[in-house]
């Protein structure tokens, strides 16, 4: 079971990755996406609607879930610039079944020595560190959320491919 000081430690003390219906990435590139749990399965609902790539959504939500916090840097910081907060590179919004459980992560600049990322959560004033190696679970850009076998291609419909090397172009065509 968890003890009271492993449970502070979390960024999200309340929530298991289990209980996460819906994830809100806006990820590094710009891309902002939003994917909905739908029975077993996970939905891209915004900027398109499609099938979601369950691996990489669960990977996210687990992150979240069982995000640390590695130290407290600053209670109520006067200027979040220096952390990279003001423009932050990734911003993850959860919402979780019960539709009580909310709660927002925006990460900034990772740390001088790479190891952290400086972070902040909700609307609360402080700023923690967080493992840098969790970014790249959250950081995740619709096509990277996106489920990419209904995106195969039609095979059947294909009749030629053109393939370019060093300006030699050579093609190829289905007889």
């Amino acid at each position: 079971g968890n003890t009271a000081a492993s449970d502070e430690k979390k960024v999200f003390q309340s929530v298991e990755s289990d209980d996460i219906q819906e994830l809100t990435i806006k990820a590094e590139s710009g891309d902002r996406t939003t994917v909905r749990k739908d029975g077993e399965s996970w939905r891209v609902v915004a900027p398109i609607q499609t099938g979601a790539s369950v691996s990489d959504v669960i990977a996210a939500a687990s992150a979240l879930a069982n995000l640390d916090v590695v130290r407290v840097i600053d209670e109520a910081p006067a200027d979040l610039a220096q952390y990279g907060l003001t423009t932050p590179r990734v911003e993850v919004e959860y919402k979780a079944g019960d539709d009580k459980s909310a709660g927002k992560l925006i990460l900034g600049a990772k740390t001088p020595t790479g190891g952290n990322v400086y972070a902040m959560k909700n609307d609360e004033k402080r700023v923690f560190l967080v493992a840098e190696f969790q970014n790249a679970s959250l950081n995740k850009s619709t096509f990277e959320l996106r489920d990419k076998s209904v995106m195969k291609i039609e095979r059947d419909k294909v009749e030629a491919v053109d393939v370019s090397i060093t300006g030699k172009g050579f093609g190829f065509a289905k007889k």
